[in-house]
């Protein structure tokens, strides 16, 4: 019976361990300024046409690579933004060079026609979120992405909607990525609150086989 005990209480213990983490994403429509950087085109160096084209944060000059299952380009003339070769595209995915995980993302969608979009996120942990936006064609669709304090993301990627292409993009927040491995505080405490229990219970037990002696 205690056996059983001392494995149930790990089972409990790992469970919530593993339940604090979660992606927790706030979506907000509309161009809400936060601690972003615009994002640069056509800079020397950055691939400007492919499956995958990149922009670089105007302030501390992090690469970030944004792919489609079209060919890509970044014109040079008017304002920012990624466009298809042949339009319109329906699929635009966002992740920092290596792996650079971010706090905040700000972009607007020029729709080819109204519909739905589903953004997806990943955090640093792998973990996703996804939410659906119905969007207007030709108008500005402004979409503002923000992390809690113990999160950051790893990439994003929109889907579902016909674009002509994406623009006014920021990002703020971008840093190295905190590796996989390393637990959460609050995962940490969780596992050293459940190993003192598991003491205690086995100190417990070796009390009451002394004193039986």
């Amino acid at each position: 019976m205690k056996v059983v005990t001392l494995f149930t209480l790990f089972v409990i213990v790992f469970a919530l361990a593993a339940g604090t983490a979660h992606a927790d994403i706030i979506y907000q429509l509309g161009n809400i300024p936060q601690i972003d950087e615009n994002i640069q085109f056509n800079d020397p160096g950055l691939i400007s046409t492919g499956s995958t084209v990149q922009g670089a944060t105007n302030q501390t000059g992090r690469i970030f690579n944004f792919g489609s299952n079209e060919t890509l380009t970044t014109p040079s003339q008017g304002q920012a933004r990624i466009e298809a070769v042949n339009n319109p595209f329906n699929l635009f995915t966002i992740q920092g060079q290596p792996n650079t995980t971010f706090e905040t993302a700000i972009f607007n969608l020029n729709a080819a026609a109204s519909g739905q979009v589903t953004i997806l996120v990943t955090n640093q942990l792998g973990q996703t979120e996804s939410q659906n936006f119905a969007i207007d064609a030709n108008g500005q669709n402004f979409f503002t992405l923000t992390t809690d304090a113990a999160q950051s993301i790893r990439n994003i990627s929109i889907s579902g909607a016909s674009l002509n292409d994406v623009r006014q993009i920021r990002i703020g927040g971008a840093s190295a990525p905190t590796p996989t491995g390393v637990p959460e505080p609050s995962t940490l405490l969780l596992l050293g609150t459940g190993l003192l229990a598991i003491a205690m219970i086995g100190r417990s037990r070796g009390l009451q086989d002394v004193s039986r002696k």
